[in-house]
């Protein structure tokens, strides 16, 4: 018998006097203990009570606050928006900017600002000028006011809806205003949205003047943002604004639940002061002036300018009274009294359900599809090992053995010195892909398997791990799937070489024959060999035509080849691209003559590109023979687009008015022996490798070549081309006649 042990006949054994105090103290003791509790706790609920009514009072003043803010920022964003649309558009007309904000519904979604304005900065001497533009676009009043001299103005353009209380401020200069000078230089030099102080709204045609503010946002020239206030300065455009009425747009601001709940006094400035006073709906809000511990003062930062906010409850937040004394016994007698009960039941309900999660934790560990173990101690002594541990262990009964002895192949890879590292250091250990050999198809038989394993160390409330977690994820199908793929992969390639080479050795072979036959042809065509009749020479003629065109599409398939193998070098220099179009474009004289096609040529002499001249020829040659195969009628243009937002680069277009491509088949026309067009037009030669070639070629250049269509009205073929700003050397001249000029591709 322990110690501890009592013998069963003693565990019920007291004096009737002992039964009896017992039985007459208890209660008393738990009935002083209450009222001592019920003492404490009455005071400590009433202090909490008024922590409570603060936390939440502040809680509620903060909401507001953030609420306020986050209104205007939507203005803000709104007037980025516009002034990103100035900043795209400088030159927008006021029916412009009318579409452009009378898309954004200010009236409905917008509540409480006057409009929409566009400030634009206007130099002393073009005034008059911009007076009259202005009159031009249905303003026949339009004025710059006021007309005093000054070296720069600031002229509110537009202003939407144009209404009456809008139209009163058109043409008025907003640097004349101080406030308003001072949110516009702070805009213009921060290169963000400023509040203005308080104001006197202009646009109040009828009745007293209101108060309110001004929100302003910079808009600079189109470009990277300037990042320096000089910068700023010089590419200032103008300003857009949005005029807001204090009291109108703070009552929209406020007019939601929490706002009706509190009182709201709110100052332009750190420091609440009464002349600067912008909204007061204290009385609206019904406030309760005898609460002072229940009054806020937040400040709020809205666009460089601060507001202060002084916050009171309203009759609507329901300040609680707390000296509720006696109630709060009667509910703290109640709340033991069942707090004990639900102490009790709440008790056996936790432990039913630790239960029950345990059970469900073991459930999940031996179901688990990887390999789950955790170790105790130097030793690594097991004290859980799932299902599918086991079986890779092989080992039924792995609990309350040591590492070493469950996986006696693990000691010698070395696995037991990484867990006694982990426990050592506390560091976690991973391995991919690992190799492991086990027993995979139950047969007895040893076969490698290949697994992700992780070691982590758990600490169990200590400084220092009293244990390791094992997870080993079992990952053979994939490394054998990738070591296929990978197999795969080095035998595709090994093909795709031996293609390659073999397409070109061909190509190569096949052209010698063929030059010589059309030597051969020539030279009777000539007359070499003898006289030769009409119906001989036109025989001839075909004949050469025949093999010409042979010996194009095997130089087709020979450029294929050499740029799939990486074989093509290039000779990248300055070329003037007027040069370079003018070399190509005798080519197809011949093919516009025979179809009557008009060809326009507008590329600009003073245009240097970096581009290799050979490669340039023999792209322009193919989209030109393309664009002359598939036009009928009409003509072909070949100009040039300058592109302002990347100076760097420009644009080579050819563009026709033949059939066109369907929208569904312009990638495919880049894919290698396609012809999206062969069954709209049956009699269609070559391979299909010209644009493939030739956006190889653009590529292997740095540049590219992409496409635009319409079908039955043409096509657009726009070759990006790497510019040259300065270049000392200009390769300017012809395509030569030789044998291995460029050639059109099919």
């Amino acid at each position: 018998m322990g110690t501890g042990s009592v013998p069963r006949h003693q565990s019920g054994a007291t004096s009737p006097r002992g039964g009896v105090f017992a039985r007459l103290s208890f209660p008393w003791v738990v009935l002083l203990g209450s009222l001592l509790i019920t003492a404490v706790s009455v005071a400590a609920i009433v202090t909490r009570g008024q922590a409570r009514e603060r936390a939440r009072f502040e809680r509620n003043a903060e909401d507001l606050r953030q609420q306020t803010m986050l209104h205007m920022a939507t203005y803000i964003a709104l007037l980025r928006g516009a002034a990103g649309y100035f900043a795209s558009n400088p030159e927008c007309t006021a029916e412009d900017f009318r579409a452009y904000v009378g898309s954004l519904s200010l009236r409905k979604a917008y509540p409480g600002i006057q409009g929409i304005g566009l400030t634009r900065r206007i130099a002393p001497g073009e005034v008059a000028a911009f007076e009259r533009r202005m009159r031009a676009q249905g303003m026949p009043n339009f004025k710059v006011l006021p007309d005093t001299p000054r070296d720069e103005y600031f002229v509110l353009t537009y202003l939407e809806p144009r209404d009456q209380r809008n139209l009163a401020m058109m043409g008025f200069d907003m640097s004349t205003a101080p406030l308003r000078r001072e949110a516009m230089e702070r805009a213009r030099d921060t290169g963000e949205p400023a509040l203005s102080g308080e104001i006197r709204i202009v646009q109040e045609i009828e009745g007293p003047p209101e108060e309110g503010f001004l929100l302003i946002a910079p808009v600079y020239s189109f470009g990277p943002p300037p990042t320096t206030v000089a910068e700023r300065r010089r590419r200032l455009l103008g300003f857009v604004s949005a005029p807001f009425r204090a009291d109108g747009q703070l009552d929209a601001i406020f007019a939601t639940p929490l706002g009706r709940r509190l009182g709201i006094q709110l100052y332009d400035g750190p420091v609440p002061d009464e002349s600067k006073l912008l909204h007061d709906d204290r009385r609206a809000a019904g406030a309760i002036d005898d609460s002072p511990r229940l009054a806020d003062t937040l400040p709020i930062d809205i666009a460089g300018r601060r507001w202060t906010m002084v916050v009171t409850p309203g009759r609507a937040f329901g300040v609680r009274p707390t000296d509720t004394l006696g109630v709060w016994v009667m509910v703290f007698g109640l709340i033991v009294s069942i707090s004990t009960f639900m102490l009790l039941r709440s008790r056996r309900q936790a432990m039913a359900r630790a239960s029950r999660l345990r059970d469900l934790f073991n459930d999940v560990i031996e179901q688990a599809p990887v390999a789950i173990s955790v170790t105790r101690g130097p030793q690594h002594i097991f004290q859980i090992a799932n299902s599918r541990f086991r079986e890779i262990a092989q080992q039924p009964e792995p609990i309350g053995l040591p590492a070493g002895d469950v996986l006696p192949a693990a000691r010698e890879r070395g696995l037991v010195a990484i867990l006694d590292r982990v426990y050592a250091t506390g560091t976690p250990w991973t391995a991919h892909a690992a190799e492991y050999a086990y027993d995979r198809r139950g047969s007895g038989t040893l076969e490698p398997g290949y697994f992700n394993i992780v070691f982590h160390p758990f600490f169990g409330g200590y400084d220092r791990p009293v244990g390791i977690i094992g997870v080993a994820s079992e990952v053979t199908t994939e490394v054998e799937a990738q070591r296929d793929a990978e197999l795969a992969r080095r035998e595709a390639e090994k093909a795709n070489r031996a293609k390659s080479d073999f397409l070109a050795a061909m190509s190569h072979e096949l052209r010698t024959p063929l030059n010589a036959i059309t030597g051969y042809v020539q030279l009777m065509e000539l007359g070499i060999h003898g006289p030769v009749t009409s119906e001989q020479l036109h025989a001839l003629d075909r004949m050469r035509k025949s093999a010409a065109h042979l010996l194009s599409l095997i130089n087709d398939v020979l450029n294929f080849a050499k740029l799939e193998a990486g074989r093509i070098e290039f000779e990248i220099n300055p070329v003037s691209l007027r040069g370079a179009v003018d070399g190509v474009v005798h080519m197809v004289e011949p093919q516009l003559r025979s179809k009557g096609l008009e060809l326009r040529v507008d590329v600009p002499g003073d245009i240097t590109v970096s581009v290799d001249l050979e490669k340039l020829h023999q792209i322009l040659l193919n989209l030109l023979s393309n664009a002359v195969k598939f036009t009928e009628q009409g003509g072909i243009t070949v100009d040039v687009v300058m592109l302002e937002h990347d100076p760097e680069h420009v644009i080579l277009r050819v563009v026709d008015t033949g059939i066109g491509i369907p929208e569904e088949r312009l990638e495919a026309v880049f894919d290698p022996f396609v012809q999206v067009n062969r069954t709209r037009i049956s009699n269609i030669e070559g391979t299909g490798l010209g644009l493939a070639i030739s956006r190889d070629l653009a590529r292997g250049m740095d540049s590219d070549i992409t496409v635009r269509s319409t079908v039955g009205k043409g096509s657009e073929f726009s070759v990006i081309l790497p510019r040259v700003l300065e270049t000392e050397r200009v390769v300017d001249r012809p395509a030569v006649e030789r044998a291995d000029r460029p050639e059109a591709s099919g």
